[in-house]
């Protein structure tokens, strides 16, 4: 029977949560209320943050379940994980001075936990499983939010990894995204990769300050496309562009492209793509095979005359919505006609009698 279940509604999850439920809800819930993204969600942040540090850490949980969360201020203690008595308690200070035991009626007050800011947690959470996770669900996506961005926090690095860190408050305050100037670059992909998602590793050069010199750097932005996308779906990187002289970092947003396409035009979530007919076939009927842009062949048959421009809709064959993968457009089948640049009187005669 778990005692209080405070920490399991700031994650909006049950007591019977695994390791992986608390990972996926406190992912959600942070990226959702970070103060960089959501400055209204400080406390919320907060407390997300606490929820996920004693609830990710078994014995924590194990103590947290049985004895359930006070507010107040612990008796002194000796340090973790305690004395000759056992793990008695520990509190949690949030950076506000607001402190959290668990008090379990031990005749020494227990002994005290100090944990990291709710930024800190957040930070050790990206480097750690951030990128065990895919993109959002939206046609605008902070890759910086995704991937453990928060530029002001910590940075994405050369491979992928964390580094760097926190900015003085001053430098945050200059740095905010009012100011911040955006770079846009093209990000051009394949129909297949927008019908498939893939994975792109953007290689930027951006200028750093260091030492009070700018120097020139590399970076490798990676973007989990998602299948679906759509061209001018813009992908945003926080704080991955030049560094300014006042202390401003640009910011960097990949504007998706579609390459043609040799079969297939993109409408919405359809897919238009031409048959050839000859005049023939088109008047007394055809046989024919269309390949689906994932590599399936539909067989299309006509017995009557098709008129030049028709159209075949064949549903669920064309690109998947963004949204719901699972539900994908139509695939349209336009009849192009072809017809003779020229004819013998012979022929001419033969077929006015046939029409008329």
């Amino acid at each position: 029977m778990v005692k209080d279940q405070k920490l399991y509604r700031f994650l909006e999850i049950g007591p019977d949560a695994d390791e992986n439920a608390i990972r996926k809800a406190y992912r959600k819930l942070a990226l959702k209320y970070h103060p960089d993204k959501n400055p209204a969600g400080a406390e919320r942040f907060k407390e997300i943050s606490l929820a996920y540090e004693i609830l990710s850490d078994p014995k924590r949980r194990q103590l947290y379940d049985q004895y359930g969360l006070t507010e107040g201020q612990p008796q002194p203690d000796a340090g973790f994980p305690g004395g000759p008595g056992g793990f008695h308690g520990f509190s949690t200070r949030m950076g506000n001075g607001q402190s959290f035991f668990f008090s379990t009626g031990g005749p020494d007050g227990g002994s005290r936990f100090n944990p990291s800011s709710a930024h800190d947690v957040f930070a050790s959470f990206m480097k750690n499983f951030g990128s065990s996770f895919g993109a959002g669900d939206a046609d605008d996506f902070n890759m910086g939010d995704m991937s453990g961005g928060f530029g002001r926090f910590f940075n994405i690095g050369g491979g992928g990894g964390m580094h760097g860190a926190r900015m003085g408050d001053a430098a945050m305050k200059r740095d905010s995204a009012a100011e911040r100037e955006i770079v846009t670059k093209p990000l051009p992909l394949t129909l297949e990769e927008l019908f498939k998602g893939t994975t792109k590793r953007m290689k930027i050069k951006r200028k750093v300050c260091a030492g009070g010199t700018m120097r020139q750097e590399e970076r490798i932005l990676e973007v989990q496309v998602k299948p679906g996308w759509k061209p001018g779906t813009k992908i945003k990187f926080s704080r991955e562009g030049d560094e300014k002289p006042n202390g401003t970092v640009q910011d960097v947003h990949f504007i998706v492209e579609e390459k043609p396409h040799p079969l297939f035009k993109r409408i919405g979530d359809n897919l238009i793509t031409d048959l050839e007919l000859t005049l023939v076939e088109a008047l007394t009927g055809f046989s024919k095979t269309v390949t689906t842009i994932d590599g399936k062949h539909l067989k299309i048959t006509s017995t009557n005359p098709v008129q030049p421009n028709h159209e075949i809709s064949y549903p669920g064959h064309g690109m998947p919505h963004s949204k719901d993968p699972s539900v994908r457009g139509d695939l349209v089948v336009v009849c192009k006609v072809t017809f003779p640049l020229t004819i013998s009187p012979e022929k001419k005669a033969a077929l006015k009698q046939i029409f008329t």
